[in-house]
C-alpha cells in the first residue's frame, strides 16, 4: 500500500463531519492552521488578515507542499484577503484541508 492509499484510509476513518468543515469555516475567517511536528498538540491558527503579513514573503507553512504553499506568500494571501478577493479563501481552503490532512497522519501514524 502506497503513502497516499495510507494517508486516505487514516482521513476517511478519523475526520467526521465537523472535522471537515473545520478547513472551510477557519479559511472564510482569512485563517490558516499551522502546526509544529515535534508538538502534535500544538495547532493554531494564523490570522492571515493581520496587518504584519503585509511584507512577510514565505509561504504559510515552512516546508509545505501544496498549491498555496509553493506558489503563494503569506503578503499575496494577505493582499488578497484585504481586497476582497475569492481567491483568497480559495487558497486557504487548499492549505487547510492539505493541513488536517497532515495533522491526522501526524497524530494517528507518528
Amino acid at each position: 500500500m502506497c503513502l497516499m492509499e495510507c494517508i486516505l484510509i487514516i482521513y476517511a476513518v478519523v475526520v467526521n463531519l465537523n472535522m471537515y468543515r473545520y478547513p472551510y469555516k477557519v479559511a472564510q475567517k482569512g485563517h490558516a492552521v499551522v502546526f509544529s511536528a515535534d508538538d502534535k498538540n500544538a495547532a493554531n491558527e494564523l490570522d492571515l488578515n493581520d496587518k504584519r503579513f503585509a511584507n512577510e514573503f514565505r509561504p504559510i507553512m515552512e516546508h509545505c507542499q501544496c498549491y498555496s504553499c509553493i506558489n503563494h506568500t503569506r503578503a499575496y494571501i494577505h493582499h488578497l484577503l484585504v481586497t476582497k478577493e475569492l481567491l483568497a479563501h480559495t487558497l486557504l481552503m487548499k492549505y487547510n484541508c492539505f493541513a488536517s490532512v497532515l495533522i491526522c497522519v501526524l497524530y494517528f501514524v507518528f
